[in-house]
């Protein structure tokens, strides 16, 4: 803050050449830390925390929200680098998927293809001009082969190389010899970050590959083989994006609850879950029966019996595309689904026999999506629900985590689901999941819970030293303001004490001035014994007076004035006890003259003597008391 001091009785500042120039440099670094502070990062695309062990939180950029990638919904991608030189490209998220897949050029290439393929799906890796790239040839995905033929069939060109977190420069863990595979199909527009650890096997299981999940925590990027995800939400506040935090989870983005969900026995289907009902606002059963389903980001639709779709088509007047095999919305149907606005809400249990389970509710927001090439030649609206031809395909695709929030701790084998939380600006709360050997404890129903760390989000390197920059400038700035207030403060009370002394030179002046009007009124006034006849004279007194005679000032001078003290007898200049007094003196009296030392006391005859001021009297030839032989007084002198 900044102050102003105005000294009393000045109407213009009196700075110095040393305060302007001490000013002046406040100022500057006022405006140093103004620019660091303006000018230090922000959040990073990805904002990993880089110390051992410590939850790796993997944000989108705001400026994503302008890009529109995908073709089935407004998805959140996020970036990463692949190969050397490093290459930036965007996946989503698949917690289906072991390793990382991108879309390599060859997946724009055909007549047929649009002009933006390459920013629609992400940005394209060209395997070719990797130098660390180790090819291994062709081979299936190997997901989501239940979904029908064409996800069985498809293939990518897998090899190894080089994988970071985030853009170029943004600091993220990079790892190499990692398993990548380029894709080329278009059931997979969007290439995918894979975060199931188990490995991948090639051509048997004599040599799995490590997953990129696994590597962060073998290489103590991450505390624990665990990760949260959220898919974000394009119709909330300020469309929000997606967050995947690794080895944690978020505190600030979920509402808790005390439901915790085992991994299913068929690993490949592991984030598998009891879904129970599923109702509308106005009460409407949408799921005649339970089922057990997978949660699977890899896809977006929701996967359900035919009977649960039958019933989605009676609440919202949905019609079945066979061509498409999707739910195509027109403009009319679009208007009154929006007035509508029906929610459904979503209950999940650990078993379809637990009747305490979770519940997410989904507006009907969440469910109004786009779809473009190539599934269909124009983009359109759809709703993204997906007939299932057996209990294999039951799915809760990406579509269910705009409002769910993910937590997987592979470490205990379980992991949970929760409500998605809207809070605009909310602070960001990162926890650790512990390694089950760190810590653990049980909650009741054979599964163990993490025992988690709570920390605040930490930021890059530049924004750290940015505020250290502006932390200094502020010390600086705060010291220097210090300094110029001692400095005010000192001149400030030199000004008063020399006020003060000039008062007083003042006071003594007028005293004086005063002292001597008296003296000289004393002197006018005075009787023909030298005494005035002022009574505020004998205050101002130099000499005392000497009774009976009128004695000049100097010799041969008209003038009268006071002359020496009188006494009766005895006149001390140092005082003395009866008997004797310390100290050498001389004593004058009518007769004698006496000399004292020490305890002594001598006598002399003082015939022929004379005082010293018969002395003074002969030279000025004046008669005086001691030479007519009357008494005079005595002087009694310190020598």
């Amino acid at each position: 803050m900044r102050r102003i001091w105005t000294a009393p009785k000045r109407t213009t500042p009196d700075v110095g050449p040393h305060a302007a120039a001490g000013l002046w440099l406040w100022i500057t670094i006022c405006l140093v830390a103004r620019v660091a502070a303006a000018t230090a990062p922000t959040a990073l695309d990805v904002s990993p925390i880089l110390s051992d062990r410590d939850v790796v939180a993997f944000t989108p950029r705001g400026t994503d929200r302008l890009i529109r990638e995908g073709n089935d919904g407004p998805w959140s991608t996020f970036p990463i680098m692949v190969g050397s030189p490093a290459q930036d490209t965007r996946v989503l998220i698949s917690t289906a998927s072991t390793s990382t897949w991108v879309v390599a050029v060859q997946g724009c290439q055909g007549s047929d293809i649009p002009s933006n393929c390459s920013t629609t799906r992400g940005s394209l890796f060209n395997i070719s001009t990797s130098t660390s790239w180790q090819d291994n040839g062709p081979w299936g995905l190997n997901i989501e082969s239940n979904l029908g033929a064409n996800y069985a069939a498809d293939e990518g060109q897998f090899g190894w190389d080089t994988v970071g977190l985030g853009f170029q420069g943004s600091g993220g863990p990079t790892l190499n010899h990692t398993v990548v595979a380029g894709l080329q199909t278009m059931d997979y527009y969007i290439g995918m970050l894979g975060l199931n650890p188990r490995p991948t096997n090639f051509s048997d299981f004599n040599h799995p590959q490590p997953s990129y999940l696994s590597l962060l925590y073998e290489n103590s990027k991450i505390p624990s083989l665990s990760y949260s995800y959220t898919a974000g939400a394009q119709y909330r506040l300020n469309k929000v994006l997606g967050s995947l935090t690794l080895g944690g989870y978020d505190d600030s983005m979920f509402a808790h609850n005390s439901i915790t969900f085992p991994f299913y026995y068929d690993q490949s289907r592991d984030l598998t879950v009891g879904l129970k009902s599923i109702t509308g606002s106005g009460g409407e059963s949408l799921l005649p029966n339970g089922i057990l389903t997978l949660i699977d980001t890899t896809v977006s639709q929701i996967w359900l019996p035919r009977e649960a779709c039958t019933a989605f088509e009676s609440t919202f007047g949905l019609v079945y595309d066979e061509t498409t095999e999707l739910y195509l919305v027109n403009d009319t149907q679009h208007a009154t689904l929006q007035k509508q606005n029906t929610s459904l809400t979503f209950t999940l249990v650990p078993t379809l026999a637990d009747t305490v389970g979770v519940n997410i509710t989904f507006p009907y927001a969440a469910f109004d999506l786009e779809v473009s090439y190539p599934l269909v030649n124009t983009t359109q609206r759809y709703f993204p629900l997906h007939r299932a031809d057996n209990d294999t395909q039951y799915t809760l695709g990406r579509v269910f985590l705009q409002e769910a929030y993910l937590t997987v701790d592979y470490g205990r084998s379980n992991f949970s689901v929760s409500q998605r939380t809207w809070e605009l600006n909310a602070p960001k709360h990162t926890v650790d999941i512990l390694p089950q050997n760190a810590t653990d404890s049980g909650n009741g129903n054979g599964t163990g819970t993490a025992t988690v760390t709570a920390k605040p989000q930490k930021t890059s390197i530049g924004a750290i030293v940015g505020g250290i920059i502006a932390g200094i400038a502020a010390i600086a700035a705060l010291a220097f303001g210090i300094w110029f207030f001692l400095r005010h403060r000192r001149r400030v009370s030199e000004e008063q004490k020399a006020a003060e002394l000039a008062q007083a030179i003042e006071r003594a002046a007028q005293q004086e001035q005063k002292h001597k009007a008296a003296l000289a009124a004393g002197n006018a006034d005075a009787n023909d014994f030298g005494i005035s006849r002022n009574p505020d004279a004998a205050t101002y007194k130099h000499e005392l007076d000497t009774p009976g005679e009128k004695t000049p000032e100097m010799y041969g001078s008209n003038h009268y004035g006071n002359v020496e003290m009188s006494a009766e007898e005895l006149m001390a200049e140092l005082a003395a006890r009866e008997e004797s007094t310390v100290g050498r003196f001389e004593l004058e009296a009518p007769h004698e003259l006496a000399e004292l030392s020490g305890e002594d006391r001598r006598r002399m005859d003082c015939e022929g003597l004379h005082s010293q001021q018969q002395q003074r009297n002969a030279r000025r030839n004046i008669n005086t008391p001691a030479s007519t032989g009357t008494p005079r007084p005595f002087s009694w002198q310190q020598e």
